[in-house]
């Protein structure tokens, strides 16, 4: 992010009032296992609205994502924090974490442990997942180096992106009850999925194209506020 990170030195950027009004949405999903239902979360700020959603079935979770609710496209960026428990059998060490499946950006579907969902680093790419609306079909999400995931286009209204295909967890149920190693309690299988959105229209990024302009949407943003 070094050309974003120098364009911001060299410029100073200021919001019109009216840009202003459609800072900033997010939307959080706790916990995987609940009392409650997990419901989609939608926080509305001028134009700009996004709604994050996932079904959840059992141990696992599918069509994790982000629609757009509002009237105005918006840049947008997600996490989906995955746990990575440790514990103990006996004399021996395991890892507890759920799989997670996403679509490549050749769109073909891609399965990795929770360790390799979360180690990926700036830069790496994914696709769309199943489900995602024809508008952003051909999109891509980008890891940067903040941690979050960057949709390469912005989110038109009324639009949907999915991150994460399913997280799942297996062998945790046995006859349909749920079973935990000794030293892990069912709060530690939360998993986070937050998304953040900023107004695309009259939004100054330079040259920035993608995934950076989005990028650079929200480095500007953070500097206005500081």
């Amino acid at each position: 992010m070094s050309k974003i990170k120098l364009w911001m030195q060299k410029k100073k950027h200021f919001l019109f009032a009216a840009a202003a009004i459609a800072v900033l949405t997010a939307g959080m999903s706790l916990a995987f296992f609940t009392d409650a239902e997990t419901a989609a979360n939608t926080v509305k700020t001028g134009s700009v609205q996004i709604e994050t959603d996932e079904t959840i079935d059992g141990l696992q979770k599918t069509d994790i994502s982000v629609t757009g609710t509002g009237t105005s496209p918006c840049y947008v960026r997600m996490r989906v924090d995955v746990p990575v428990l440790k514990y103990r059998e006996g004399e021996e060490e395991k890892t507890l974490s759920p799989e997670v499946s996403y679509n490549t950006p050749d769109d073909t579907e891609e399965k990795v442990s929770g360790e390799g969902w979360n180690s990926y680093r700036s830069g790496h790419e994914v696709g769309t997942g199943i489900g995602s609306s024809d508008q952003v079909q051909s999109a891509k999400w980008v890891k940067m180096e903040d941690g979050y995931w960057y949709l390469s286009v912005p989110l038109p209204a009324g639009a949907k992106a999915v991150l994460c295909n399913t997280v799942k967890y297996e062998d945790l149920l046995s006859n349909g009850t749920l079973e935990l190693p000794n030293g892990i309690s069912k709060d530690q299988l939360s998993i986070l999925v937050y998304a953040e959105a900023v107004q695309s229209d009259h939004m100054d990024v330079g040259e920035f194209k993608g995934a950076e302009a989005a990028y650079a949407a929200f480095q500007q943003l953070k500097t206005e506020k500081q």
